[in-house]
């Protein structure tokens, strides 16, 4: 048995609960498989991880652009975004003030800087020289997250997905099409290591969450985007309860 869990907001709701930390360890001394899937790049993640002691599998990160099992010393899935998308990008974002543009090569993120002529008005934009993995995109405010989603959705970017986050004021992911914790869940677990879908659950609590639980034998937290709880097969308060259930 696999079971998949969103980091912000679901195993982790402002801290980790000791109690959490034991069900996992319970679990997996049981045989079965943990792992975090996070919007969040590798490195972000893991700098975070180092304040709790919470054992792991595997990590996926940026929305399933990136996976890293705990036993091995490279990536087992790693996708990119080609360089000009991320210029056309950084050209939309720059129309926003105090928007900011995060891109990531799927371990770390990097500020790009936005410069603003003062005499011509024009917007340029320096792009870090980097392999592109994802990005997000966070602005001042809830209402103008949600307007430039809208705006990057409505765009011709058909080798883009984006994912609106609802967790603190919200923020867009930008993944490449077709990448999500779902498909990379599919892709690793299911084609590749030969898992059976029935043998793999799923917790989240966003909607960029969506996909795995209406995949995976999906579970959601109390505390999840009303959107979510609807697609759930059941609801838990927290993660020490899902692996209760599952464990019976």
């Amino acid at each position: 048995m696999i079971l998949v869990s969103d980091y912000d907001g679901t195993l982790k709701q402002q801290e980790i609960s000791n109690d959490d930390i034991q069900a996992i360890k319970e679990f997996r001394a049981q045989g079965h498989l943990f792992g975090i899937a996070t919007g969040r790049a590798l490195k972000i993640l893991t700098d975070d991880l180092i304040n709790f002691d919470v054992k792991r599998d595997f990590l996926i990160g940026t929305n399933g652009g990136v996976i890293h099992f705990e036993d091995e010393d490279n990536v087992s899935y790693f996708s990119q975004i080609r360089p000009e998308l991320m210029q056309d990008l950084f050209a939309i974002i720059s129309n926003y003030e105090k928007a900011i543009f995060y891109v990531s090569d799927g371990f770390q993120y990097t500020t790009p800087k936005i410069i603003q002529d003062s005499e011509t008005d024009e917007k340029t934009v320096e792009i870090p020289e980097q392999i592109y993995n994802s990005a997000c995109v966070k602005g001042p405010s809830r209402d103008e997250n949600k307007k430039i989603y809208n705006v990057l959705r409505r765009q011709n970017f058909s080798e883009l997905d984006f994912f609106y986050n609802t967790y603190d004021i919200g923020y867009i992911d930008v993944v490449s099409r077709g990448v999500s914790k779902s498909s990379t869940i599919n892709k690793i677990f299911v084609e590749r290591l030969g898992y059976r879908k029935e043998e793999i659950f799923t917790i989240g609590n966003s909607m960029n969450d969506v996909e795995m639980i209406r995949d995976f034998n999906g579970f959601a937290v109390t505390d999840s985007d009303p959107q979510i709880i609807p697609l759930a097969s059941a609801v838990f308060p927290n993660i020490s309860a899902c692996i209760e259930h599952l464990l019976v």
